[in-house]
Parts: structure tokens; sequence; C-alpha cells
């Protein structure tokens, strides 16, 4: 049943998970975002439980580039938001798992975006996979709405294609890839 505390703490791990995101401070961000487990009362664990052990069946495996410092940083971002367990992260430069996840993609396509591949076999990649997180990570729902609104899948495969493209600049430092 929502609520406005519910509302608000959904606001509130948007705002901070942006932060996260979007700028490097040091660990402010998973300590705020971590307080807000104290917020959840025993009603919206046991909910949570029971919508992921029902409505999911499987783990999404994440295929992603263990040698980028971007796509390192992305992954321990969703290791965090992955509340639920769904996901299962495989560094694709490792033949013998990549073999066994995902033989039909290859390597090229590999380093050109994040890939997920799903119980049922399918497979996205790119800004499609965010899209994707944004439906099965339960932090992520708020931004559900914004992924899929008409119009926004242009420009979100042109935008994640240009960081992608740069994501080679980045280090452990620094991940510059604006310019």
């Amino acid at each position: 049943k929502p609520t406005v505390r519910r509302a608000i703490i959904a606001a509130g791990l948007a705002f901070h998970g942006s932060i996260f995101v979007l700028m490097k401070v040091g660990s402010f961000p998973q300590a705020i975002l971590s307080g807000y487990l104290g917020l959840l009362r025993d009603e919206d664990w046991k909910w949570l439980q029971k919508y992921c052990r029902g409505k999911h069946r499987g783990k999404i495996h994440v295929l992603y580039d263990g040698h980028c410092h971007l796509c390192q940083r992305s992954v321990f971002a969703l290791k965090l938001l992955d509340v639920c367990d769904r996901l299962d992260f495989a560094d694709f430069h490792h033949e013998p798992t990549r073999k066994k996840i995902a033989p039909e993609i290859e390597f090229v396509e590999l380093d050109k975006a994040i890939h997920i591949k799903h119980p049922s076999k399918k497979v996205e990649k790119g800004f499609d996979a965010f899209r994707t997180f944004s439906r099965v990570l339960p932090p992520c729902w708020i931004f559900w709405p914004l992924f899929h609104f008409p119009g926004v899948a242009p420009i979100g495969h042109y935008v994640y294609e240009k960081i992608a493209h740069k994501r080679i600049k980045c280090t452990e430092e620094s991940c510059e890839v604006h310019k």
C-alpha cells in the first residue's frame, strides 16, 4: 500500500542515487543510501522478498568489460542496487565464462556495450540493458517511467554509444567521457 513515507523514501533514494551515479564524492552517497535501509519497516522487507521470489525466475547475466574502470564502477553500483539478488556478473574477458553464458555473442560486440542475457535467453545491450535494470532493480523503479517515455530510447541509445565509445579514457582516478 503506497504511503507518503514510501514516496519520500523513493524520492530520497533517487536523489542520493543520482549523486552516486553522476558525481565522484567519495563514500557519502553509499553511506546515505545504506541509511535508507533503516527506514524500511518489516512489512516493506516482506513485500520486497515476496515480490522477488514470486515474480522472477533465474538470474540475469550481466557481461561487462572487467578492464574498463567505468564499467567496473557501473557494476559496483549495480551490485549495490541489486537488493533482490537478480543479477549475475561476468567479465567477458574471461573466455570460459563468456562461452558458457553467451557463446553466440562475439567478443567484438561485447566490447562495444554492456550485455545482459535473461533466463529466457533474450539478449539486450547498452541503453536497453539499463532500461531492464530500471525494471528489475527495486531502487531503480523510479527511473522506469523516464526510460520508457516515448522518444527517450533514441536519445538514450545515442548517449550510451557516445559514453561507451569514450570509456577507454577512464582511469581509476577519473573518467572524463564528456570531452
